[in-house]
């Protein structure tokens, strides 16, 4: 009889507080934005705005999940890792979910939302088309961010975190959606 022994994966946790140092500006890609590319249809530009803006069905704005994770993971070469490894190894918690129209997961987001239009230009040149945008200029998040405990140290997690805040998540980037990691604190270890 053959015996298989499996290794005891052991999972921490821990949390950072991000301040955004330049402004964090949303789409909402979750919904196709009805004045692109057909400024014509009847829809005004609050509501554009309000469809830019991920929301939970509490009502707080959210960061979704996925532009944490993919910061995270293009930061990898910054610290010598390959993406795959980050890609697999690390996963970023959810606060909640989008409430309309997708089960996006998100992350908390503090700040106040303001209208941003954008003159589109395509193919090299510029119409009269608006992007309607939800931009914050102030903002903070507090991502829970797991990882595998004997793949990676809780400093190259926050080495990961830190390099992914130049790298920037939404519209924008490298100029938007950066920040800073202000803290960060272990939030708890999980064996299986």
């Amino acid at each position: 009889m053959t015996t298989l022994d499996v290794k005891t994966v052991k999972v921490k946790t821990v949390e950072f507080t991000l301040k955004g140092t330049s402004p964090l500006v949303c789409h909402g890609w979750h919904v196709r934005d009805p004045g692109y590319p057909h400024p014509r249809r009847a829809v005004g530009e609050r509501q554009r705005f309000r469809d830019a803006i991920y929301r939970s069905p509490e009502g707080w704005c959210g960061i979704p999940v996925g532009m944490i994770r993919k910061a995270v993971a293009g930061a990898a070469a910054f610290v010598g890792l390959k993406s795959f490894d980050v890609k697999t190894k690390i996963w970023v918690e959810h606060d909640g979910f989008e409430r309309s129209r997708s089960a996006v997961a998100l992350i908390r987001l503090t700040g106040k939302p303001e209208m941003r239009k954008t003159i589109i230009r395509c193919g090299g040149v510029w119409k009269g088309d608006r992007l309607i945008q939800a931009e914050f200029k102030e903002w903070s998040a507090r991502p829970r961010i797991s990882y595998i405990a004997d793949s990676f140290t809780e400093n190259v997690v926050l080495a990961l975190v830190v390099a992914a805040g130049s790298i920037g998540i939404a519209s924008g980037r490298p100029e938007n959606g950066r920040w800073e990691c202000m803290k960060h604190r272990s939030v708890g270890t999980v064996s299986a």
